[in-house]
């Protein structure tokens, strides 16, 4: 056993335990064989709370991936439940994600038609957050490398939250990253160039191999074959190579095709790119990847049609933002004090109902003093820089108004009022529980990230 074999004593699963659980690794338990290991799933007795758990028999870098997971507490990475070391066995027990991995699901086409665009983001984002997780460094330990990221890595629970998993290869890095370490002996296109020339593993190389599952998740295709079903002979990492501005059709994967929206499509399609880069600087951190993937996310679920969905920023001019001061006096009932819901040094703020032009849009309108600090060409620049913001923490722009001396912002509204409000009224402040405190402020970090 390894120097902290007393810290893994808790986690021994007496042998004849494990034969019960998979009816002696029979075969109608045998869920798969993955690399040197066969994984099988069973049912614990009462003593373990009469769990599902997925039983893998290891091979190579047994204990290494014990002690890993023995130490990770994070809902995005598969947790260990315990092991066994008995009569030759090598089996580590973990939790069981019902909807097997990332790469069965790319493989099967009933299963991968079921898969939607928004879907897929979603598991990209638990993926990120497990890396962010592991990268960040956690409790007394340092930053771990996964060394293994992949499609086949990725385990897909009841409601297809991404479960990381396969902590064979994973390795703690000191605080220079100085370690040298051979790299497996098996190659794959996921693994890091850099990685393997140099010997040194580095968090770079996990956002090298994501980056490929990025290019799966856009594609239908696994980074190490082609797509099943289709006639198309180039594999992913030539369609990748060859990528053209106008083959945008033959590189999504066709059931989703008619589905996604393009600019959700070219964030995802760039920022896998930036991940594969040759050179470690250019590559994202993982925080920039999850704030890019949130974009995505965002531009697809709010549809073309929405008020508050991003419009080609780049490419339109201010006036396509402009409101005409009818359409807000109506909105307003003619700023009706029954309809303010705030006040302040910058003027005042009312709630309103745009027309159907603007989709019956419920907005704030925010009504500048115009002999406030905010001149003419103030306001001007604030509307440049808030038209360009798409992000589900930073409040969707809608449009603005500049008629008749009148200088109006309009906002989507936001119905249950500011943190303020909330932390001052009692009542509301008492709805507000720890964790939703906590969740606040990771949204607030995130638009502010």
């Amino acid at each position: 056993m390894s120097s902290s074999g007393v810290h893994l004593e808790k986690f021994v699963i007496p042998l004849e335990e494990i034969h019960a659980a998979t009816k002696y690794f029979g075969i109608d338990n045998k869920l798969q064989i993955e690399g040197f290991s066969e994984i099988y799933r069973g049912q614990l007795s009462e003593h373990w709370q009469n769990r599902i758990a997925a039983f893998k028999r290891l091979r190579l870098g047994f204990y290494n991936e014990v002690e890993m997971m023995s130490r990770f507490n994070h809902e995005n990475l598969i947790r260990l439940i315990g092991y066994c070391d008995e009569d030759n066995e090598l089996i580590m027990v973990s939790e069981y994600a019902i909807h097997g991995s990332l790469d069965q699901h790319l493989q099967d086409t009933t299963k991968r038609r079921t898969l939607t665009w928004p879907q897929r983001l979603k598991i990209c984002l638990g993926v990120a957050a497990g890396l962010n997780y592991l990268h960040s460094g956690h409790s007394e330990h340092n930053r771990v490398v996964h060394g293994d990221i992949k499609s086949a890595s990725i385990l897909l629970d009841e409601n297809l939250e991404a479960k990381i998993c396969s902590f064979g290869l994973a390795i703690f890095l000191d605080q220079n990253q100085q370690q040298v370490h051979p790299r497996a002996a098996h190659s794959t296109i996921y693994n890091d160039w850099a990685y393997n020339e140099r010997g040194v593993p580095c968090i770079e190389s996990d956002v090298y191999s994501f980056g490929w599952v990025l290019f799966e998740i856009l594609s239908g295709m696994l980074a190490y074959g082609r797509r099943i079903g289709d006639d198309k002979r180039q594999s992913l990492s030539k369609l990748v190579e060859l990528y053209d501005e106008n083959k945008v059709d033959d590189f999504i994967d066709p059931y989703i095709r008619d589905h996604i929206n393009t600019y959700s499509f070219h964030i995802i399609k760039d920022i896998a790119t930036q991940c594969i880069s040759f050179e470690l600087t250019d590559r994202p951190t993982i925080n920039m990847i999850t704030t890019r993937i949130e974009e995505a996310l965002h531009i697809q679920t709010h549809g073309v049609a929405s008020a508050s969905t991003i419009r080609s920023h780049q490419h339109e001019s201010l006036e396509s933002y402009l409101i005409p001061l009818k359409d807000i006096i109506l909105a307003t009932k003619n700023f009706d004090p029954n309809s303010r819901v705030g006040d302040g040094g910058f003027g005042m703020v009312y709630r309103g109902q745009l027309s159907k032009q603007w989709q019956n849009c419920t907005v704030a309108i925010k009504r500048l003093n115009y002999e406030g600090h905010q001149g003419k060409n103030e306001f001007l620049t604030e509307i440049k820089l808030i038209s360009r913001f798409h992000h589900e923490n930073i409040i969707p722009f809608v449009g603005y108004c500049d008629e008749e001396n009148e200088m109006i912002l309009v906002f989507e509204y936001a119905s249950n009022g500011s943190l303020d409000h909330h932390l001052y009224d009692p009542n509301k402040r008492g709805n507000l529980t720890w964790a939703r405190r906590l969740k606040i402020c990771l949204g607030a970090a995130r638009g502010l990230n």
